[in-house]
C-alpha cells in the first residue's frame, strides 16, 4: 500500500480524538473517590455513620455459643449486608453471628462502606 499524504482533515481528526481521550482520563482521575473503610476495634462499641445517621455497633459473646455477635443499632431494611456469616434482621436492630476463631471480619454496607470488624479479645 501507498503511502497516503496526511490531510488537514485526518489530523484535526486525530488531534480531537486525543483531546476527548485525555479530558476523559483527566475527569476521571480528578474525580475518583474510593469507598471508606472504617475499622472498629471491638475491645469498645464502635461507631460510624451511613446515610447521614450514626450506627452503634457493640460485640457480645456467650461462653456456650460458638459465635461472637455483633449487633447494629440502628439498622435500616433498606441497607444491604456483605458478609460472611449470619445475620438476622429485627426491626431497628441487624445481628452478625461470627465464629468465634475469626478475628477479624469484612463486611461490606450499601456496595459502598466496608468495615473491618477486629475483635481485640
Amino acid at each position: 500500500m501507498a503511502a497516503v499524504k496526511l490531510s488537514k482533515a485526518r489530523l484535526a481528526q486525530i488531534i480531537i480524538t486525543l483531546a476527548v481521550l485525555i479530558s476523559a482520563f483527566v475527569w476521571r482521575t480528578w474525580s475518583y473517590q474510593s469507598d471508606p473503610v472504617v475499622t472498629c476495634h471491638m475491645s469498645h462499641p464502635c461507631k460510624f455513620r451511613i446515610d447521614g445517621r450514626v450506627v452503634n455497633i457493640s460485640r457480645h459473646t456467650e461462653l456456650a455459643s460458638d459465635f461472637t455477635i455483633y449487633t447494629f443499632l440502628p439498622w435500616d431494611e433498606d441497607w444491604s449486608i456483605v458478609v460472611d456469616g449470619k445475620t438476622t434482621y429485627q426491626p431497628g436492630k441487624l445481628q452478625l453471628f461470627v465464629k468465634k476463631e475469626v478475628k477479624s471480619s469484612n463486611v461490606k454496607i450499601n456496595h459502598r462502606i466496608t468495615l473491618k470488624l477486629i475483635d481485640v479479645m
